[in-house]
């Protein structure tokens, strides 16, 4: 009997856990007046792509905050947290003094 409830206690917990992780996801988005050239490192290589001005783009996976930086006008700059991140939904911001809805 003691068997039978330790089977149902584990099968329950099994059934009403959810063992899925997280789906990890990096936005970065682009408040400047020009476009800006991402720069994302994933192991040793580096990645990069532009963005446009007022549009984003986002990678699936988790990325350390040293691990990018993008480069606007020929200067290398660090990107904002955006205030909203969660540990699932991180979000980053290129100039954000130019974006009303964060002011």
């Amino acid at each position: 009997m003691k068997k039978i409830i330790i089977f149902f206690s584990l099968f329950l917990t099994a059934c009403f856990s959810n063992f899925n992780k997280p789906v990890r996801i990096t936005t970065f988005y682009n408040f400047c007046k020009n476009d800006i050239r991402l720069h994302l490192r994933k192991g040793s290589d580096f990645q990069s792509t532009t963005i446009q001005p007022e549009k984003s783009v986002f990678f699936y996976g988790s990325n350390k905050d040293d691990n990018f930086f993008y480069i606007s006008n020929g200067k290398e700059y660090n990107f904002s947290v955006y205030q909203n991140s969660s540990e699932s939904n991180k979000a980053y911001i290129a100039c954000p003094e130019n974006n009303e809805t964060i002011k």
